[in-house]
């Protein structure tokens, strides 16, 4: 009688609840108000979810829909920064578009709290006069929620499909390695850019529209200073402009230290390979408590990640 083991940590056929994802199916109020996600929440509200309670992953997600994409631009321009154009230059563009509105709501609030105040100072101020701009601000506002909550949502996809990207490109390329090659890239290097490296590369998803809408947002404000305070704004530039070189210095401190860490991640990762590649030579001449004093010394100290968290804080 032959018995198959199944592993359940490893699912490969699961019933799944949902068919299909809501987000294929819904109207567009339900995208904007998250009402897709109510039925999971109750249910997570009654108890621990199970992998069959998950909705399927939509097709744009999957990284077989996205490869046949990017796969043919990469071997075309042998660059994933023009990959990465290419794939999600449009997405990138309609996200921009909303963070920009986002910021310009950001500076109405400003602009409404000068009219109030102006109003009541003058003395023919009425209700109706009132009203408009607070009505108006409580709109913008709401809308801004939204619109915010959108962007947000579409910076995670493209951070998810990025990823899947990056990927899928370093898995096959590792594949395709020849023996000289492998030689000079170990697989805790490899790993390394598996864990670490690419969500460094996938956090200018996050911040690629910052370029250009920080920029707009400065010049706004100076503008709107200038409005009220004249010639005493320059006071303000000065400040702003204070303030960048100082984020400047740190920023530049800050990569340093995380250049230092990770070459230190990857020289721990490259001797935990050997060892696990050479185990039984380990166990056989006794040598386990001086690789583990070896690998101890290699960690990561306290000193070094403290110091780069609060320069990542202080930025």
């Amino acid at each position: 009688m032959t018995t198959t083991t199944k592993y359940q940590a490893v699912a490969v056929n699961i019933s799944r609840t949902y068919a299909k994802n809501p987000l294929d199916t819904v109207n567009i109020f339900s995208r904007l108000s998250y009402t897709w996600a109510t039925p999971l929440v109750m249910l997570s509200n009654e108890r621990q979810l199970q992998s069959s309670d998950l909705w399927p992953l939509p097709d744009a997600n999957k990284c077989d829909s996205i490869s046949r994409i990017s796969e043919p631009k990469y071997r075309e321009t042998k660059s994933i920064f023009r990959t990465s154009l290419s794939v999600f230059g449009r997405q990138a563009i309609f996200i921009g578009c909303l963070q920009l509105f986002v910021m310009l709501a950001n500076l109405y609030g400003p602009m409404v709290l000068q009219q109030v105040v102006s109003t009541v100072e003058s003395s023919n101020a009425d209700f109706r006069t009132l009203l408009v701009p607070i009505v108006t601000l409580f709109a913008v506002k709401v809308t801004q929620a939204v619109i915010q909550s959108q962007s947000n949502l579409q910076n995670d996809i493209i951070a998810i499909q990025f990823t899947s990207v990056l990927q899928n490109l370093l898995f096959k390329t590792t594949l395709a390695l020849n023996a000289t090659s492998r030689k000079a890239k170990s697989a805790g290097e490899i790993s390394n850019l598996f864990a670490t490296d690419i969500d460094q590369i996938v956090s200018v998803a996050y911040t690629a529209n910052d370029i250009w809408i920080t920029p707009l947002q400065v010049i706004a404000l100076l503008y709107m200073l200038w409005q009220i305070l004249g010639y005493a704004m320059f006071s303000g530039i000065v400040v702003i402009l204070t303030a960048f070189v100082v984020n400047r210095i740190l920023a530049t401190a800050s990569r340093n230290n995380r250049k230092k860490l990770m070459k230190k991640k990857d020289t721990r990762m490259k001797t935990i390979n050997e060892v696990f590649g050479s185990m039984q030579i380990i166990k056989l001449n006794a040598w386990e408590e001086r690789y583990g004093d070896k690998i101890a010394t290699m960690n990561l100290s306290p000193s070094g990640l403290g110091r780069a968290s609060v320069l990542a804080q202080l930025q």
